[in-house]
């Protein structure tokens, strides 16, 4: 067991001990602290602010503050009319006690943990512990989530040089589109470990418990996890297909199982609405998008220097969807999808700044590797490997 959750571990029995001495009239108002400070938690949602956006706990933090102690100070009015009530069942209010701050001290631990995985050194054991993760499974924090995945830097992104395709604008509709938002529940965010060091980007569930990301988010892998919508614990996953030359991976997790696949388009057609779901930045966001020509005679290369060496830098030759859409480092390997919510291309690059030029890998080699796949395979040597 971590040390982390040791300590948690720890705070919470001594809450419960605590309480079975000061009995149910002694640890209301911390119960009342702890539902109110819960409730101001959601404050963001309540602003339209997503709760995985770096803005949330801004808006959460003092919500938190004022509604815990607004119901403090509402639960000691009653302290001591339910000491009264208690006075000969001594039993029934220690047990009560013992339960009231015992729920107290885990939502302690609970809203404490995101600050704490803000100093560089707890990040990964915070990120790690199995006891904070089952809690957030149960409640989501506000703020972006950690994910135990290492190093926080996001994974490298391809630079595409080039034009944007030819195609119209994208429909801006298409972001609020209600089955764009179902589709984006299907939607992960990736991290890894690795010996090059950690990065994160994104994937799609495609089958029962398979998700589909870009190779080179998972490139000389080490350890690879992935969180549903970029929130709740890290679930481990390991990679059954891997294709640099199309920069196409495919990842089993068990314990996505149950979640909704996403549907694919077999021959999407140039000029359809849509928007590309993914963690650009590493936050999730919707972005609205149009796509283009698939093609094996598109002009310009790969410019990143980032990308390990057997992934091609040559455009012309290779079938790749191209989009108009905006997409940067975190958005690799997630989906573009139709205003029915289907998968029309994988992102996999874009262009620098605010270019609407970016490229998907076409749906046949999704196709091709979810018929294929079988079992756990090598993701590549680091680049930084004197032996490679």
């Amino acid at each position: 067991m971590l040390v982390v959750d040791l300590i948690v571990g720890a705070v919470i029995l001594g809450a419960v001990g605590w309480g079975l001495r000061r009995g149910a009239a002694g640890a209301l108002p911390l119960a009342g602290f702890a539902v109110g400070a819960v409730l101001g938690t959601r404050v963001p949602v309540a602003l339209g602010v997503d709760l995985n956006s770096p803005w949330a706990p801004v808006a959460a933090l003092p919500a938190a503050l004022l509604l815990g102690a607004g119901l403090a100070a509402v639960a000691e009015r009653f302290c001591l009319r339910l000491r009264r009530r208690l006075r000969d069942r001594r039993r029934v209010s220690a047990a009560g006690g013992a339960l009231m701050a015992g729920v107290t001290g885990t939502v302690a631990m609970w809203l404490l943990a995101p600050a704490l995985a803000e100093v560089g050194s707890l990040r990964d054991p915070v990120g790690r512990s199995a006891i904070l993760a089952q809690l957030n499974e149960v409640l989501t924090p506000a703020g972006p989530q950690v994910g135990g995945e290492g190093d926080p830097s996001l994974a490298a992104f391809p630079i595409i040089s080039g034009p944007a395709p030819d195609v119209a604008e994208a429909d801006a509709s298409a972001e609020a589109d209600p089955d764009v938002l179902e589709a984006d529940r299907s939607v992960v965010k990736i991290g890894k470990l690795s010996c090059d060091g950690g990065g994160s980007g994104s994937g799609w569930v495609a089958s029962d418990g398979i998700v589909v990301t870009n190779a080179h988010v998972v490139s000389a892998a080490d350890a690879i996890t992935v969180r549903l919508r970029g929130v709740g614990p890290a679930r481990e996953a390991a990679a059954i297909w891997f294709d640099p030359v199309n920069d196409i991976a495919l990842l089993r997790v068990p314990r996505l199982r149950g979640v909704r696949p996403l549907p694919i388009v077999r021959r999407p057609q140039r000029g359809t609405s849509g928007a590309a779901l993914g963690f650009p930045g590493g936050v999730r966001d919707i972005r609205r998008a149009r796509l283009g020509p698939t093609s094996a005679r598109r002009r310009g290369e790969l410019v990143s220097g980032m990308l390990p060496p057997e992934f091609p830098r040559e455009l012309y030759g290779r079938l790749v969807t191209a989009f108009r859409g905006n997409s940067e480092p975190g958005s690799s390997g997630g989906p573009v999808v139709d205003t029915k919510g289907r998968v029309l291309t994988t992102t996999f690059g874009g262009g620098q700044g605010s270019s609407s030029n970016s490229l998907g890998v076409p749906n046949q080699f999704v196709q091709e590797a979810l018929e294929k796949a079988g079992p756990r395979v090598s993701t590549g040597r680091c680049r930084n490997n004197p032996n490679d």
